[in-house]
């Protein structure tokens, strides 16, 4: 299938996008009422399970599924998916060296099933893996294995996954998955430099955790760490924007974790949408999919909460 055909598909599902308008319906709902709704809107389809993460994995599946479908290229597809199978990849083993159980933590985001990635983590049943995936997993296995920080053990996992995204695309071919990658880890750094701040841990922990390939330079966030106020994130001005200068400049008035993460998924969103109408590329795909994972937030964050206003919801 060419790209133009599949953007073509890709464009004409959006309109079934559950915004803002439509959630609207579940506000003030009980959880119960939250569940029949989004079933009654076709969300989930397929799911006989009266839970809602059982109907968000059920939801993502069915867009991976389509993807896998109508991607010409579905190795492109599968890089940018591959950050969801970093969060299994982190839930896996996790369970493993500190023995607590995932119930129900394995997301179908990805690009690997979630019980096929447990099996080649667990039995090392490599069965229904590709080469690539293979040697993903066996590198993540060497590297994290002995490793007994949670945190180290989290950003070990991203910086591999990213290493690997980086080595198997040609970055001339497609912008917009670049774009997205580079973007991805900026965020990644963006967040760990806050959480380390906040646990006053010293600038070489922030080297150690560093992940490399993306715009911004580690120079500009060791001068940040040393230092962190409004003048000091100036030093972000010249990327994004300044988006980022403003979201980190918001957080040291509010010092809300959420808001700033919450920024920076509509930042990474907002650079995936420079794409949106590139017919021949696999930018509509990325935006489509970052919709869906805001649609899935905004409909956590009404379950959880029966006071939400509309106007807290993300736009996307």
């Amino acid at each position: 299938m060419s790209y133009p055909y599949a953007n073509g598909i890709i464009k004409a599902i959006e309109n079934h996008l559950l915004d803002k308008s439509k959630l609207s319906k579940l506000i003030k709902l009980s959880q119960k009422d939250i569940v029949r709704a989004l079933k009654d809107m076709g969300y989930g389809q397929g799911s006989q399970s009266d839970s809602l993460e059982d109907l968000i994995n059920e939801e993502m599946k069915k867009t991976r599924n389509l993807f896998d479908e109508i991607a010409p290229k579905t190795s492109f597809t599968d890089l940018f998916l591959l950050q969801y199978d970093a969060l299994n990849l982190k839930v896996i083993w996790k369970s493993i060296l500190f023995n607590v159980p995932i119930n129900n933590l394995l997301n179908n985001f990805g690009s690997i099933n979630r019980d096929v990635l447990y099996d080649a983590v667990v039995n090392k049943n490599y069965e229904d893996l590709s080469a690539h995936q293979i040697k993903l997993i066996k590198n993540v296995e060497k590297h994290v294995s002995k490793l007994e920080d949670p945190r180290l053990i989290s950003v070990t996992i991203d910086s591999l996954v990213f290493e690997h995204s980086f080595k198997h695309i040609n970055l001339l071919t497609d912008k917009a998955l670049v774009n997205y990658l580079k973007t991805s880890v900026d965020i990644t750094n963006v967040l760990t430099l806050i959480r380390l701040i906040r646990l006053n841990w010293n600038e070489d922990r922030f080297k150690e955790m560093f992940i490399e390939n993306g715009l911004i330079e580690l120079d500009d966030f060791l001068s940040v760490f040393s230092n962190f106020n409004e003048n000091s994130i100036k030093v972000f001005n010249k990327y994004y924007n300044e988006k980022i200068t403003n979201l980190l400049s918001n957080f040291l008035k509010n010092d809300n974790l959420n808001e700033l993460e919450e920024g920076l998924n509509r930042l990474l969103l907002n650079v995936a949408r420079e794409f949106e109408y590139d017919a021949f590329g696999i930018g509509p795909f990325i935006s489509y999919y970052l919709k869906k994972k805001t649609e899935a937030r905004n409909i956590r964050r009404i379950y959880a909460d029966s006071e939400i206003e509309l106007n807290q919801l993300a736009d996307f």
